[in-house]
């Protein structure tokens, strides 16, 4: 619940959810800080029910441990799903980088479609750590590294290193609009790095979880890119969160996930 007017009716929608869809578990997930701009605490409780010792779900046939009490949003990027599925396709035999990998969800998914390696990169301790717990889950090799992903970046630079797929699904840049210049930096010089990894047929799938973000600006940002080291790029999709994430007419801020997919020709 984000706004005071919402708030007052959370018993209201928690029963409603309860009689729907009768969980044994019901987590009221009050954390985000714009809860305070109207006098609102930020929380984490069960509000019905208990938390199992362990969660584990299922998507795309893949089994993944997740933190709903602990982890960001509902311990899993549940927005990313078809996207995560997506990326199979150009993974088979293919030496894949996952920066940004949070919990595994683009890796698990690049593992299962016969990657010749894995490598998921997170700069949190706890993310890893369920990254190295989930491949166990699926019998999957997953080389981790736990780092800040643009210093990981710049060192396989300096290194020479070579993927065939690079993803990169950073946080939000950004949660204002006035601090869009400092976004677009952030997007473009992790391109820049990603590009350079990149051998002609290499795929550099890209995302933006930003609403203050418009899809115009991030796509120039990303090929600017492209530009600034003489490179062409073949764009092969642009594409958004999966459709239980609806995008509302009149309500440009539901737009908030892009996915460019791009293909390096030279």
């Amino acid at each position: 619940m984000l706004a005071l007017g919402m708030e007052r009716y959370t018993k209201t929608i928690a029963g409603a959810l309860m009689d729907a869809e009768h969980p044994d578990c019901l987590l009221l997930q009050n954390d985000d800080a714009i809860r305070r701009k109207e006098g609102m605490e930020c929380f984490t409780k069960v509000l019905y029910g208990s938390l199992p010792e362990e969660t584990v779900i299922h998507e795309n046939g893949i089994r993944l441990a997740v933190d709903v009490m602990g982890g960001q949003k509902t311990g899993y990027f549940l927005d990313q799903k078809d996207n995560h599925l997506f990326v199979r396709q150009f993974c088979r035999d293919a030496r894949v980088l996952d920066c940004f990998s949070y919990i595994g969800g683009f890796a698990l998914n690049a593992a299962a479609a016969g990657a010749k390696s894995v490598t998921a990169v997170d700069i949190s301790e706890a993310a890893v750590a369920l990254i190295e717990k989930n491949a166990a889950l699926n019998d999957a090799h997953i080389d981790t590294v736990c780092a800040n992903c643009f210093d990981y970046l710049r060192a396989q630079v300096k290194e020479k290193r070579q993927y065939d797929v690079v993803i990169l699904d950073p946080p939000a840049f950004t949660k204002a609009h006035a601090n869009m210049a400092n976004a677009c930096r952030g997007y473009k010089e992790i391109a820049l790095s990603a590009m350079r990894l990149l051998p002609a047929g290499g795929v550099l799938a890209t995302h933006s979880c930003s609403y203050h973000m418009p899809e115009d600006v991030f796509v120039n940002t990303v090929l600017s890119a492209a530009q600034d080291l003489h490179r062409q790029v073949r764009i092969i999709t642009l594409r958004r969160q999966d459709i239980d994430h609806p995008v509302l007419a009149g309500y440009p801020e539901s737009h908030y996930l892009k996915s460019l997919w791009l293909q390096m020709l030279s």
